[in-house]
């Protein structure tokens, strides 16, 4: 009896033993990865394998105007749609389509990507709404798509081709804002939280059409789903489960592209947005300061045996950037600076 029961705690210690081991993550087939850049255990590798640090810019203010970024918030010019609108409530509507043409064509061209591989950079963070590349109108599906907003993607994409700059693409306004500030493009409300039922099919069927557009160029490295979602107040709980569902949506398109995952609070916190749920994943994390130390997300990095990017930083803390440069390049974290002019 007494080995009887001896043998029953031990197979109750190994039970609970196995419960907190991180669960392995499966390897991806390496035909779907070959050739474009993956997650290769803590590391993010080129298309040959080799271990890459990025080292790259976003595109702040482009085709999400900010009012911050370009001094216009005071009053009701802070969100995206109310500085496009508010160009033709003084102006008038053909005017105002003319200007934020102009403003697309000119903001980003090519001449900036240029110079931004020229100061050494490898990576293009880039920034949209969802309202550049979806019918607004439309809240139940199918859903109508914006060619044009798809042209200007190209474009960048073809640029950074240009002058051997990766890319990723950053959903930074969701279809009914993920937080309720402004860099979201919210009337005060974060509608994908508050009507899930019509606005998070809108932001699944987005990010799969994107993936489906995307899922053979080599230069694309992944998909950043979702930026800075919450802010704070938020259930990373809920988040979970739309970034599964997007996951899922996107892989039945695509099975080459990495999927970066941002946490509430600023991009901060990633309670229960772990174990990592895809193969070919990393974690987004935003801080201003830039991170120039400390082990926090190195531990992080090494407890789930995912990569991390610092996917946001800089700006308004210049005397950080050799310090966090060194640092980061150090210990292999990838970072894109926030932002490439303002």
């Amino acid at each position: 009896m007494e080995k009887i029961i001896t043998l029953q705690i031990i197979l109750l210690i190994c039970l609970l033993s196995a419960c907190s081991v991180v669960p392995p993550i499966d390897n991806p087939d390496p035909a779907d990865v070959t050739g474009y850049v993956h997650r290769d255990g803590i590391y993010i590798v080129d298309g040959s394998g080799s271990r890459i640090w990025l080292n790259g810019f976003g595109l702040g203010g482009w085709l999400v105007p900010e009012g911050y970024m370009i001094h216009s918030y005071s009053g009701n010019y802070d969100a995206p749609t109310e500085i496009i609108n508010g160009v033709a409530a003084v102006t008038d509507q053909a005017f105002a389509d003319g200007f934020w043409a102009d403003y697309t064509a000119n903001y980003v061209a090519e001449v900036d990507i240029q110079r931004i591989a020229s100061w050494g950079a490898n990576s293009i963070r880039v920034p949209f709404t969802w309202k550049f590349l979806m019918d607004e109108s439309d809240l139940t599906a199918p859903y109508t798509y914006k060619e044009s907003g798809f042209d200007v993607i190209n474009n960048v994409i073809n640029w950074c081709t240009t002058y051997g700059m990766y890319v990723i693409l950053d959903m930074h306004c969701a279809p009914g804002a993920q937080s309720k500030y402004n860099i979201a493009d919210s009337d005060g409300v974060a509608r994908l939280w508050s009507q899930p039922g019509t606005y998070q099919p809108m932001c699944i069927d987005l990010w799969r059409e994107i993936a489906s557009r995307y899922a053979d160029n080599q230069m694309v490295i992944g998909y950043d789903l979702l930026n800075e979602p919450y802010g704070d107040g938020g259930s990373n709980a809920a988040l979970k489960n739309l970034y599964v569902a997007i996951t899922n949506a996107i892989r039945e398109v695509d099975k080459h592209h990495m999927l970066f995952i941002e946490g509430g609070g600023w991009a901060q916190d990633f309670n229960a947005l772990t174990p990592p749920w895809d193969s070919n994943m990393a974690y987004a994390f935003h801080s201003y300061p830039p991170t120039s130390g400390g082990t926090q997300w190195t531990t992080f990095r090494n407890t789930w045996g995912v990569p991390v990017w610092h996917g946001e930083t800089g700006e308004n803390c210049p005397g950080t950037y050799a310090a966090a440069s060194a640092y980061l390049k150090q210990n292999e974290i990838g970072v894109s600076w926030w932002t490439h002019k303002k």
